[in-house]
């Protein structure tokens, strides 16, 4: 099972720059959607971030492109836990700078 503390290491990852996120839309760059989901490739993961009007909100679901598991926050009862959340307002900053910049 996928937790919340295995992709706050994939965050940390991207934030550490050993992981170079890129986008699955490239028409759907993090300002053009402004306020929705945006899609990203994070080494071997897909990760959906929800973008609420230019800020990071949080980790909407992923999967492990290796394996096909999947995390989803809304239907994961045993871990309940926003990784996004986990970070520090300083990753947290860090990685909203890191989705805008993502082409």
């Amino acid at each position: 099972m996928i937790t919340a503390e295995t992709l706050l290491d994939v965050l940390r990852a991207a934030i550490d720059g050993k992981i170079h996120p890129s986008l699955i839309n490239t028409e759907k760059t993090w300002d053009k959607v402004y306020a929705g989901d945006c899609a990203f490739v994070f080494g071997d993961w897909k990760i959906i971030f929800f973008n609420d009007c230019g800020e990071l909100d949080y980790m909407d679901c992923a999967e492990n492109l290796a394996t096909h598991e999947k995390w989803n926050f809304a239907e994961t009862p045993s871990d309940g836990r926003d990784p996004v959340e986990m970070l520090t307002e300083d990753e947290r900053l860090c990685l909203e700078t890191i989705l805008a910049e993502t082409r």
